[in-house]
């Protein structure tokens, strides 16, 4: 997907050895170009019909991509702008320290 090739071409799936999870929250505004995107990741999604996903998008001030949102086990937030560094072995274990998950 042209949104996201630092994310998709980072070794995405989770790592062995750590507990990283990577959920698509999509912005597109129809559920076929939901569909279109979706098949090029290979992470689970956010449903398009899904009132979770507006809130999602609200919630996190979603307004344009690529947007990578990295939250703890809590839910906090640890990197609210984390695009640029992709899922690279080492932005993966700074996120993990900075939740308090490793």
């Amino acid at each position: 997907p042209a949104a996201s090739p630092r994310v998709v071409s980072a070794d995405a799936p989770p790592r062995p050895g750590r507990d990283v999870e990577v959920v698509w929250l999509s912005c597109e505004r129809d559920v076929a170009s939901f569909w279109a995107t979706l098949r090029g990741y290979p992470w689970p999604a956010v449903p398009f019909d899904s009132p979770l996903r507006e809130q999602a998008l609200s919630k996190f001030q979603v307004r344009g991509i690529p947007r990578l949102v990295i939250l703890g086990p809590d839910g906090r937030v640890v990197d609210n702008d984390a695009a640029g560094s992709g899922l690279a072995l080492a932005s993966v274990d700074a996120w993990l320290r900075q939740a308090g998950a490793r």
